[in-house]
């Protein structure tokens, strides 16, 4: 589980809470780019996205840990 904050002016997410697997560059306090992630998806259509776990699906920066 990851908790995100949104910087829409950089276009950038950092993760403020990491729990679970680790997985590089999904660390706390490591930024990303907004553009062309899942959060940016949720943000734009409002609904939520429900992943699973045999298939990401177009999201290649999801990665699924069992």
């Amino acid at each position: 589980m990851i908790i995100n904050l949104v910087n829409r002016e950089e276009g950038t997410i950092t993760n403020s809470y990491v729990s679970g697997t680790e997985v590089a560059g999904r660390r706390p306090g490591d930024v990303i780019p907004l553009r062309g992630s899942l959060n940016e998806e949720i943000m734009s259509t409002r609904k939520s996205v429900l992943i699973q776990t045999e298939d990401p699906g177009n999201w290649p920066g999801v990665s699924l840990h069992s």
